[in-house]
């Protein structure tokens, strides 16, 4: 018995369909802030411990609102986070923000935040690991050349490292603060306390020298 094209057709198009692979999830890559996995001169976004701190503090609300719709919240607020601002005075448009889907990181923005936080520990090591590297290298010139020089010449050397010193504290009343490693401003503050142990180190030489050591 032939069965009806119109049949057939059906039946074909039910086949395909149960057959239709199901659609990969959506792998979320740049944050509804701009932000992605790479670490990027974009605000990163509030923790806990900030908000906190800026309640703290009495920053203004409005001023604290802003900063959360712009770089948004790296973890919700419990029960308790929200009875402890309270008592600090928030108020409540404040802890409403703060319970918004509109600012709270979602889960995939929250593994973005994780890769982020990671690459800034691992650069952070590295930082420290080349910095180390190079005050090792300095003490060996320094002993080199304080080894190599008479009395006078180390004096002429303290008073040239004094120089570099006024002029690194120069440039550091220039540069805006930051508490931030490997920013410019502690940067400037590393070259000096490395010209300080330099200046120590001549004048701890030129003690021996005298003591006949």
């Amino acid at each position: 018995m032939k069965l009806p094209l119109s049949f057939l057709s059906v039946a074909f198009l039910l086949f395909h369909s149960g057959c239709k692979k199901p659609e990969p999830p959506r792998v979320t890559t740049t944050d509804r802030f701009g932000r992605t996995a790479q670490l990027s001169d974009i605000p990163e976004a509030l923790t806990k411990k900030e908000v906190f701190f800026h309640v703290r503090m009495k920053l203004p609300a409005s001023e604290l609102q802003a900063q959360l719709t712009k770089r948004g919240l790296a973890e919700a607020l419990d029960p308790k986070d929200r009875e402890e601002l309270v008592t600090m005075g928030a108020p409540k448009e404040l802890l409403d923000l703060l319970s918004s889907p509109a600012v709270v990181l979602t889960k995939e923005e929250c593994a973005l935040y994780a890769q982020r936080v990671e690459a800034r520990k691992g650069r952070t090591t590295r930082a420290k690991a080349e910095e180390e590297a190079r005050r090792q290298s300095r003490n060996a010139n320094l002993n080199s050349t304080v080894n190599s020089l008479n009395n006078d010449q180390l004096s002429n050397e303290v008073k040239r490292l004094q120089e570099k010193r006024d002029k690194l504290m120069a440039d550091r009343i220039k540069t805006k603060f930051s508490s931030k490693l490997n920013t410019p401003y502690q940067r400037l503050t590393s070259e000096i306390a490395d010209v300080d142990k330099e200046i120590a180190s001549i004048y701890e030489r030129i003690r021996q020298r005298s003591r006949g050591r």
